[in-house]
């Protein structure tokens, strides 16, 4: 490795003529003369008490010392480029677009905040909402089309994504208003059985948790109509088509219209996924960090109800 007291420029000049094979061309490249750069090769050989070159009359070639050192010297200048890229990154006010994809679920208790919140903060920032449910985020994600999502539960492997807890909810049984339904008395998810139930299509998570806990009880799933919007599935509940399974925070804004219960045994795991080949990037930093902080924020105040802080990885 090279003494740290080193000129970057003297490893600069070097890099250029392993590149270029030539003390001239290599001037031309850097702003100098030809005897300027000679002068800097031959001093560094003298520090470094090796021999960088072989010369001949085409120009120069690197000695296997010099491989040696072109290898250690771009392994140094890239972990500065690193350094500064990091540092400029910090100070720096974000810009520029970054696409965020989130649930219906959670529109009035964090999705509306958020937003909110991050394009007042950072009004260079372009943000562009993807709404889906989850396994339409997920695709989002796994295309890189989403920069970050909020999902529900981390079920399936997303390569290049990075994801971490951010709440648990408790899923709870939703029906008629005139249901014998008890949003302070939780029941056994055997009080499903026999009930019409309305789902979304799989592969949803909520409909394969509701299937699974039927299943493992040798209970059926009696499916009475299939969507795949929330706004619908609740119009039909608050109608008396059927019955479902949802988290509190898609009832934030439909209170009064559904009877709910709590279901024993069964929550949902919010999670945060973040692109990881993007997660450095000042604005897609700034989000996900804004994201865990209103999440923090909303459970620590009660006003994300019956939510509980998912434990961070």
């Amino acid at each position: 490795m090279y003494d740290d007291g080193m000129d970057l420029r003297v490893l600069q000049a070097f890099i250029r003529v392993a590149e270029l094979g030539s003390f001239g061309r290599a001037a031309a490249v850097l702003n100098q003369t030809q005897p300027t750069v000679s002068r800097q090769m031959a001093a560094l050989e003298r520090e470094l008490g090796a021999v960088l070159f072989s010369r001949h009359r085409y120009g120069v070639t690197l000695s296997p010392a010099g491989s040696l050192f072109r290898d250690r010297a771009l392994q140094a200048l890239r972990g500065l480029d690193q350094a500064k890229a990091e540092l400029v990154a910090q100070v720096e006010q974000p810009s520029g677009t970054v696409s965020l994809g989130l649930p219906p679920s959670l529109l009035s208790v964090l999705s509306g905040p958020v937003v909110d919140r991050f394009s007042k903060t950072y009004p260079r920032v372009m943000l562009h909402v993807y709404e889906a449910i989850s396994q339409g985020l997920e695709e989002l994600m796994r295309s890189g089309e989403a920069d970050v999502a909020v999902l529900m539960a981390d079920r399936k492997v997303l390569r290049n994504v990075a994801l971490s807890p951010l709440a648990v909810e408790p899923l709870m049984l939703v029906g008629p208003p005139g249901a014998a339904l008890d949003p302070a008395k939780p029941v056994a998810i055997e009080t499903l059985a026999g009930l019409p139930i309305v789902s979304y299509r799989p592969p949803n998570h909520l409909r394969l948790v509701t299937e699974a806990a039927l299943r493992k009880r040798k209970l059926d799933f009696n499916l009475a109509i299939e969507l795949e919007t929330l706004p619908l599935m609740i119009e039909l509940m608050a109608r008396g088509a059927g019955y479902g399974v949802l988290p509190p925070s898609a009832l934030a804004r439909h209170r009064g219209r559904v009877a709910t219960a709590p279901l024993r045994d069964l929550s949902v795991t919010w999670t945060l996924a973040v692109n990881r080949s993007r997660a450095q990037r000042p604005a897609v930093r700034a989000l996900a960090d804004m994201i865990r902080a209103q999440a923090d924020e909303l459970i620590a105040e009660g006003a994300w109800s019956a939510a509980k802080r998912g434990t961070r990885r």
